[in-house]
């Protein structure tokens, strides 16, 4: 997750880059990219322990009330669950971390006008 301050705002801003939303962009991008990269890993994951879980039904394994694979099987469909629902939640996250982008966007546009009073702001501090 990206966390970003104001201060990380205005530094961005303060350090004279040219083209500062572009690399707040890749930024997100980055971060975007790994949270998409570990949705997929756990919904790939849920998937890899619910075939067994189809298997056994397919051969009628279920069927012997009190036996220990029972147990497995239920205890194995319960975490590919979990860990789908894990994914999921992490999918429908990203959502709020968009509007997290657009909103450090549009702070970084309004730092921008006011770039010229933190280059002196700076250069004061420095000369003291």
């Amino acid at each position: 997750m990206v966390r970003l301050s104001i201060r990380d705002l205005i530094d961005l801003v303060a350090s004279g880059v040219p083209n500062p939303e572009s690399r707040l962009e890749k930024v997100y991008d980055w971060a975007h990219a790994r949270r998409l990269e570990l949705v997929k890993w756990l919904l790939a994951s849920a998937v890899a322990l619910f075939a067994p879980v189809v298997v056994a039904l397919a051969r009628g394994d279920l069927g012997q009330s009190g036996s220990r694979s029972t147990w497995w099987l239920a205890l194995t469909l319960f975490g590919a669950v979990a860990i789908a629902f894990w994914g999921m939640l992490i999918l429908f996250q990203t959502r709020r971390r968009y509007r997290a982008y657009l909103a450090a966007q549009a702070l970084l546009g309004e730092i921008r006008k006011i770039a010229p009073f933190l280059e002196r702001y700076r250069q004061e501090l420095e000369s003291r």
